[in-house]
């Protein structure tokens, strides 16, 4: 088809939702933009899984369905990227197989990126169904950021992900292809990913509500692994931190650095950051009526800095109602 229409590939990753998968598949092959392959990659269930994709494979000619050798369960990093290695779209997205789409989520997207060419990655709001009230804030929170992130919106990305869910994101392939997929905290392999793509890409809101993201007790992380997952946090960054300057020195430096040493923080908290193993930066925000206190620990000497809250910045996110 014509490059106004260009070909979108959506990645399914499946293991044991028999019970939601078949809601997920409907609502791609449903889509009204026509031109997409969907490529589901079974990650070794154990359920009844493969019976109900293999139906959407034998009626639709563009669902295909792919699993790791000997059907082993590899995870969620080899899954997509074996899922990968077969589309052949200019873009991809994601539909996790317990989520599923509005039925014009990726023709919105599709004309949200003609209108904004220089995007390398869009997402969305999401309709969240059986979300706690500690969801609701979080997810709110996350777009009012994209709505108004400041010239560098890769500090938003610590300590927290922007981007709540696999199934709101729309990507070009080759920004995908170039990301490295090798996390040190396997749940978190969309936060490893969104913050290799914060540091150099522009990235698109819209604001409407085109996934329905899932959640439900086998959705859950365990109580106790939740609480062990979060004293990985600081080491998760960390590690982060360390690919990104391998890879995109000086301009990580500038970008994760910069604007914490003149003052340009959006958190609220105490965070120490480290650099070639170094402590080199505290900083503590206290938010004073118009005013915002500034206390910065650099190799010892602590300045402290009050400012008035009247910086502006440009945005470096597109949104769209």
């Amino acid at each position: 088809m014509s490059s106004t229409k260009p070909l979108v590939s959506v990645i399914v990753a499946s293991y044991n939702y028999q019970d939601y998968i078949r809601k997920t598949l409907e609502s791609l092959v449903n889509q009204t933009y026509k031109n997409i392959e969907i490529i589901v990659v079974d990650d070794g269930s154990s359920d009844d899984s493969l019976s109900v994709i293999s139906e959407f494979t034998k009626k639709h000619k563009n669902v295909f369905l792919y699993t790791h050798p000997n059907h082993e369960n590899k995870g969620l990093s080899e899954t997509i990227q074996l899922a990968l290695k077969h589309c052949h779209g200019q873009w991809v997205a994601f539909c996790e197989s317990d989520d599923y789409y509005d039925i014009n989520n990726i023709n919105e997207k599709i004309n949200f990126i003609k209108q904004h060419s220089d995007l390398d990655l869009v997402t969305n709001a999401l309709t969240v169904n059986g979300g706690t009230v500690w969801d609701s804030r979080y997810i709110n929170w996350t777009y009012k950021i994209l709505r108004r992130a400041k010239k560098n919106y890769f500090s938003y990305f610590i300590p927290n992900v922007l981007i709540v869910t696999f199934s709101s994101v729309m990507i070009k392939k080759n920004i995908l292809e170039n990301l490295d997929f090798d996390t040190p905290v396997k749940p978190w392999l969309d936060f490893w990913l969104w913050r290799q793509v914060a540091l150099n890409s522009k990235i698109g809101f819209i604001d409407k509500k085109l996934t329905t993201f899932i959640r439900h007790p086998e959705s859950y992380i365990h109580r106790e692994k939740a609480e062990k997952l979060e004293l990985n946090r600081k080491s998760f960054i960390k590690q982060s931190d360390k690919l990104l300057y391998k890879k995109h020195g000086l301009k990580f430096l500038y970008r994760r650095y910069l604007p914490y040493i003149f003052g340009r923080t959006a958190t609220a908290e105490f965070i120490r950051y480290w650099l070639f193993g170094i402590p080199i930066l505290t900083i503590e925000d206290k938010f004073l009526f118009s005013h915002i206190k500034y206390i910065y620990r650099i190799f010892g000497l602590i300045p402290v800095i009050i400012r008035k809250d009247k910086i502006t910045f440009n945005t470096d996110v597109i949104w769209s109602k």
